[in-house]
């Protein structure tokens, strides 16, 4: 849970920091609005309209590696932890999901903690560019959601790792998790405070607004920007009326709780509704626009494609570089075997000096009181050592052929896909 809004204060005030445009505009006419063609029922579950209690723990979206351009997810995921920690708090979820989540380690700490990596990777969030407000939401109600422990971000990770192919397992895990929730969004446009306090009762809300100067200080002004980012709206202060209270935020940006003045401006809203399942289904119909569905699934098995062939030539590239280091390390081993010993002529001059050795030794040995049987045994020893030195010298430069063939072709491919230049 977050420490409240102080938390990092100190740290972050007067402190602007860069935050990238990862907002695309735009809704689809399947989309449900609030007072057009949403079906979705109202109701009021949280009599006081905030949530904050309810946060999870605090999530950066970047590190000193860069920024994975994912606030719509970070988004997303606070609000479906929130919601099920509302949940969770009044006991609204069944035996069996509370089974499921607490076997695969969903809950830590009495919260939910889910990846937000694979909620990016799933809804096609792209580094550099973002994402559209609902398509986190789609990967929600489509592939479900899974611990974050099994699919973690942390400050050392590359933006090119968090957008790493997930395995299979933890794939067919987040569908499993489907089986214990439903997960319903729609859009409010042109609302009032008081209707956005309103809708607060129901559940919390996705924003996208503009970055004002002071975003940092933990009480936003308002501005006249373009919107560029988006975070979790869970609560307005109401104590000098609802129109003049301020909106409180959960963002991805230490610090990660703040205050927006009020006038500050919304552009998109939505209302994300979590429905646990019993064994007879969910509290409401699954609501689902079969060809959304359709077409998020089919667009994200074609970038997995596509993305693990990508992948592949990483590693192919990898090999082949580690090949030819080898070979490098190879021929520097050589060289200084060469200058220094050679195995042939050190087996020949160990052949001669024991052929001249061993009849001078077999015919003092009496005199020394030598037993000439076990003097022949240990120079039939030395002899047998020797050609073991033989057989090994030339099976390494059998190996070493071998080597040579297989490089030479590795060497080839590198030259034809650009990796290195070919020999002058």
């Amino acid at each position: 849970m977050s420490g409240g809004l102080s938390k990092g204060m100190n740290n972050y005030k007067n402190k602007e920091i860069t935050i990238p445009n990862a907002v695309i505009e735009g809704n689809r006419p399947t989309d449900y609005m609030v007072g057009s063609n949403s079906p979705i029922v109202y109701e009021e579950r949280n009599t006081t309209g905030n949530w904050r209690q309810f946060r999870s723990r605090d999530e950066r979206q970047s590190n000193t590696r860069g920024d994975v351009f994912a606030c719509t997810n970070y988004t997303a995921t606070n609000m479906w932890e929130a919601t099920a920690n509302w949940a969770l708090a009044n006991n609204l979820w069944p035996k069996e999901a509370l089974k499921f989540f607490n076997k695969h380690k969903y809950i830590v700490n009495g919260r939910f903690e889910i990846s937000d990596r694979q909620n990016a990777k799933l809804s096609g969030t792209i580094p550099g560019k973002g994402n559209w407000i609902y398509r986190p939401h789609d990967a929600i109600k489509n592939f479900g959601v899974i611990p974050e422990y099994l699919w973690p971000y942390d400050n050392k990770m590359t933006i090119e790792e968090f957008y790493e192919v997930l395995p299979q397992h933890l794939i067919n895990l987040g569908l499993e998790s489907l089986e214990y929730f439903d997960w319903l969004y729609e859009f409010l446009t042109g609302a009032s405070d008081e209707e956005i306090h309103h809708h607060l009762k129901h559940s919390c809300l996705g924003v996208s607004l503009a970055v004002c100067p002071g975003w940092t200080s933990g009480t936003v002004p308002v501005c006249d920007k373009k919107q560029s980012h988006a975070v979790t709206m869970d609560g307005i202060v109401t104590e000098e009326g609802i129109s003049k209270g301020t909106k409180e935020i959960f963002d991805s940006y230490a610090p990660f709780s703040k205050r927006l003045m009020p006038g500050y401006t919304l552009y998109s809203i939505v209302k994300g509704i979590l429905y646990p399942k019993t064994p007879e289904g969910s509290a409401t119909t699954k609501l689902v626009q079969p060809e959304v569905e359709m077409e998020i699934k089919e667009e994200v098995k074609e970038k997995t494609w596509l993305e693990m062939f990508w992948a592949m030539l990483k590693r192919v590239d990898s090999a082949i570089k580690k090949l030819l280091r080898l070979e490098n390390n190879m021929k520097k081993y050589n060289k200084l075997v060469a200058s220094s010993v050679d195995p042939y002529k050190f087996s020949l001059t160990a052949r001669g000096v024991l052929r001249m050795i061993i009849p001078v030794a077999m015919s003092l040995a009496p005199f020394f009181s030598v037993n000439t049987t076990e003097l022949k045994t240990l120079f039939d020893s030395g002899t047998s050592l020797l050609d073991s030195l033989d057989t090994l010298v030339v099976a390494g430069l059998g190996a070493w052929a071998s080597f040579e063939i297989v490089i030479g072709g590795v060497r080839k491919l590198a030259v034809g896909l650009g990796l290195i230049k070919p020999a002058s």
